[in-house]
């Protein structure tokens, strides 16, 4: 629930903005356990995280994929994106082959078993919330993903902040909501 503005005269801004600020963390620690959640769900039904199922429903609409574009669609470093096809070529999931004009690109696609996997698998917004955002007017639902856009592109942290390294888009993320060791 969002706050109102302070009543009080004696009320500050200072505590107005504080109490914003608090439940936008708040917001944020709901969200991340509600994806954490579905993650987890995935993982115990399927055998997936939600990155491994992002990538191979990425295959699944574009058969023929280099490790690049992967990167690109998930948003992800090239090393998490290596490490999500190694796990699942190693079940089988998926095949890579190394280009034939240039040996040093990859090509990754899925296969048969991977390909019915990557169809029947759920989306990861679960089935209960793709049910209430549809009921929504499409301008509500066209305000949320403004939103959403704009949030993730005040958290995307330039390197003009000073405090992470240059190369962080290179940084492998091993969070457990982002990609498991699966």
């Amino acid at each position: 629930m969002i706050t109102s503005a302070p009543k009080s005269e004696d009320a500050s801004n200072g505590e107005f903005e504080a109490t914003l600020r608090e439940q936008v963390t708040t917001c944020f620690r709901r969200l991340l356990r509600a994806v954490c959640l579905r993650s987890h769900e995935l993982s115990s039904r399927y055998g997936l995280s939600g990155p491994q199922v992002l990538l191979m429903k990425d295959l699944l609409r574009h058969p023929r994929r280099s490790v690049g574009e992967l990167t690109r669609d998930l948003h992800s470093s090239q090393a998490t994106v290596t490490g999500i096809i190694a796990r699942l070529e190693k079940r089988g999931l998926v095949t890579r082959e190394r280009g034939e004009r240039d040996k040093r690109q990859v090509f990754v696609s899925l296969t048969e078993q991977g390909q019915k996997l990557a169809a029947n698998a759920p989306s990861l917004l679960g089935e209960k919330f793709l049910q209430r955002f549809e009921k929504l007017d499409t301008w509500e639902r066209t305000q949320i993903l403004s939103t959403l856009q704009r949030v993730v592109s005040m958290m995307e942290t330039p390197a003009e902040w000073g405090d992470v390294p240059a190369d962080a888009e290179n940084i492998p993320c091993d969070c457990a909501v982002v990609e498991d060791a699966r």
